[in-house]
């Protein structure tokens, strides 16, 4: 998968596109409403009704956003779950992540899955849940990006500690992910921003 590189820097990576990276220009204008994407269509068809659920729309809007993330963290669950009962990584998790999930939160999330197994995942749920997401608004999209601000909440996936995060951001990257991935995009980052930074990433 391609991923974006973002010049917004978070201080909290949780979850998580991979080959080279890209640096487009930064943008001039920052807007919380539905932005137009100036795309060419794909140039293979949609082949299932599942597919069509993902097609990129003329300006991408919460809703849109909302079944892209939706279905994300419904395979982060998927994931989770299958190496909790694995008891380790091996090549199909692996899969599985990289396929939803581009640096730096790829790293981020396979390491924390690591740390997981090797301590026999007693941090974690039993069995993990799916993480539950609720996009706030757009704040830039384009046609390999998107950032969107969104409260996250880690906690199904986790026992004990409070996992949330009220005002986060989240930016996905534009790839080629199918077929683990339907949606055609990955998360690169989510977390709460630092103090002070503006939010510019595409």
């Amino acid at each position: 998968m391609r991923t974006v590189a973002a010049s917004l820097a978070l201080a909290l990576v949780l979850v998580a596109c991979t080959g080279g990276t890209k640096s487009p220009p930064p943008p001039t204008s920052v807007t919380t409403q539905p932005v137009p994407v100036d795309t060419a269509p794909a140039t293979s068809a949609p082949t299932t009704s599942t597919l069509l659920d993902f097609e990129r729309p003329i300006a991408i809007d919460v809703p849109y956003v909302q079944r892209v993330l939706d279905e994300i963290y419904r395979l982060e669950g998927e994931a989770a779950r299958y190496i909790y009962a694995k008891g380790v990584p091996d090549a199909e998790f692996n899969a599985r992540l990289e396929a939803i999930f581009g640096d730096p939160a790829l790293e981020a999330t396979k390491s924390l899955y690591g740390q997981g197994a090797a301590q026999r995942f007693d941090t974690f749920a039993n069995p993990p849940g799916t993480p539950k997401v609720k996009v706030r608004s757009v704040v830039e999209a384009t046609a390999e990006c998107i950032l969107v601000t969104a409260s996250l909440d880690f906690r199904p996936l986790f026992k004990g500690a409070d996992r949330t995060e009220p005002d986060g951001v989240i930016i996905l990257s534009i790839g080629e992910v199918l077929p683990l991935n339907p949606t055609g995009w990955g998360v690169v980052s989510a977390g709460k921003p630092n103090a002070g930074m503006e939010l510019t990433a595409c």
